[in-house]
């Protein structure tokens, strides 16, 4: 009874352990998260966030190709940070007005069709 017993110790030992890295993983990566969300905060807006805010405002009633397009080609020349750019139209897609997210949903599809960094970025 007392091996049957140790049996069960030691099995429940090694789940902790198990359990253990696998919350000091996770912990690590909502850290870096975290730290990546203050960076945001105390540093303001980018580039990017300042562009997507120009093409994607509440004012609009319809999408600003003329914006769209030259954002592409910030994006194909290397001008702009893709990575940044669709970070920054998901946090407008996120927005509660649904005229805002209608228009950062057509600007990804417009990068999306026209940039190859920004498909290979979405796709990731």
């Amino acid at each position: 009874m007392s091996v049957y017993l140790m049996d069960k110790v030691t099995a429940l030992g090694e789940r902790l352990k198990i359990s253990g890295s696998e919350v000091t993983k996770k912990m690590s990566a909502g850290m870096s998260s975290m730290s990546l969300k203050a960076k945001e905060l105390f540093q303001g807006p980018n580039q990017a966030d300042m562009l997507v805010e120009e093409a994607i405002s509440e004012s609009l009633d319809s999408p600003d190709w003329s914006i769209y397009l030259e954002i592409c080609d910030m994006i194909n020349h290397e001008r702009i940070n893709s990575i940044e750019l669709i970070r920054s139209i998901k946090k407008r897609i996120m927005v509660k007005s649904p005229r805002v997210q209608l228009l950062a949903l057509v600007l990804l599809e417009t990068c999306v069709k026209n940039c190859e960094k920004a498909f290979s970025e979405v796709a990731a």
